[in-house]
């Protein structure tokens, strides 16, 4: 038992083997910015734009144009994008077919000029050259290259998104030891850059317009039109706080797409995912039943442990999580439990959720 669960603890360390990022040094960065587009959708986004707004003018760069999508925003969404001289567009309303966010960004891009596109969420935020280090690495390949910022958190509850954030990056295929050998199988959303090019040469978001997780839809339209793509994590370069709003923030954020990407994943990822989180239930239930009768066993200590500091050490490469995390995984792991039978109902029972005020069929 103890041989399997270190097969099962170990089936983590090769889902997230290594993360590319952004923390290069800054030597030979090309500060050249032609004809970049960067495109924000954004609805009720007044507390979150100017942030991101503020985090790109100070980046001592001039793009092409920023155009903010208020997508039918009831809060200063607008204003706040005008005082930092952003390009507004007035979305238009909700199409029959459509999810909010890719009308949104097609929409967009409908209305720009420049031959390179830069999707950003409004809760994002630019650290110090984030954007030329992106561009920079971008123009390495010139194949859509998309980013999951590093997660910066500011009070301890956000931590609850833990198990989260590393089945996320764990389901993407790329993050493994065999690197770009295998087949991405995500497309980060909150950050994408490409060109107008591959963009139209797949109907953009045209062809992802029903999907409630339209970054994978178009990230497979890429792989389906034999463009490659590329995933990093953001550290160095892009970051935010995911769900600031709270609790029940965290809960609806992920109750809207977990159940759906747990498919997504392909079925060797999703048997080592299945493996990996079974080990630390397994691992969690025995601790606590060992403890309770009296009994100190080194092996069911040492594998708690064990997967305490293999939480945290991973969770480090993603975000400033609490070292907290350490003893106190397992009531991450029954969060993350409940919030995902609840996404699994509402998405296959239901077939709705909520998010941001609309209520979305999936």
């Amino acid at each position: 038992m103890f041989i399997f669960r270190l097969f099962m603890w170990l089936c983590g360390l090769w889902l997230l083997f290594k993360i590319p990022d952004f923390t290069f040094k800054n030597e030979g960065l090309s500060k050249e910015f032609q004809d970049v587009s960067i495109i924000i959708p954004a609805r009720n986004e007044e507390k979150n734009l100017p942030k991101l707004l503020g985090s790109i003018r100070e980046q001592k760069i001039n793009v092409k144009e920023i155009i903010v999508v208020d997508d039918q925003s009831i809060d200063k969404t607008t204003e706040n994008a005008k005082n930092y001289g952003a390009k507004i567009v007035k979305g238009k309303p909700l199409p029959s077919g459509w999810q909010g966010k890719s009308w949104a960004l097609w929409q967009g891009v409908e209305n720009s000029s420049g031959d390179i596109l830069i999707f950003l969420d409004a809760d994002t935020s630019i650290e110090q050259d984030g954007l030329v280090r992106i561009y920079t690495e971008f123009l390495k390949e010139k194949t859509p290259l998309s980013i999951q910022p590093y997660h910066k958190m500011e009070k301890l509850y956000e931590n609850l998104s833990a198990i989260f954030n590393l089945i996320l990056m764990m389901g993407t295929n790329v993050f493994t030891p065999l690197g770009k050998r295998l087949k991405p199988l995500a497309f980060f959303g909150p950050c994408q850059i490409m060109t107008k090019e591959d963009y139209f040469k797949v109907g953009g978001h045209t062809s992802a317009k029903g999907s409630i997780l339209e970054d994978i839809s178009l990230g497979k339209n890429f792989l389906n039109a034999g463009i490659p793509i590329r995933c990093f994590g953001g550290r160095g370069a892009i970051s935010f706080r995911m769900y600031p709003g709270g609790i029940k923030e965290i809960i609806e954020g992920w109750s809207k797409n977990f159940a759906s990407g747990a498919g997504q994943v392909g079925f060797i990822n999703l048997l080592l995912i299945t493996l990996w989180v079974s080990g630390m239930v397994g691992v969690t239930i025995t601790t606590i039943r060992t403890f309770l009768v009296g009994e100190y066993l080194l092996e069911v200590y040492g594998l708690f442990l064990l997967y305490g500091l293999q939480l945290y050490w991973l969770l480090s490469k993603i975000g400033n999580f609490s070292p907290l995390i350490i003893i106190s995984f397992p009531i991450n792991l029954l969060f993350f439990i409940y919030v995902f039978i609840r996404s699994f109902i509402m998405t296959f029972i239901f077939k709705r959720v909520n998010w941001k005020g609309r209520k979305i069929k999936v």
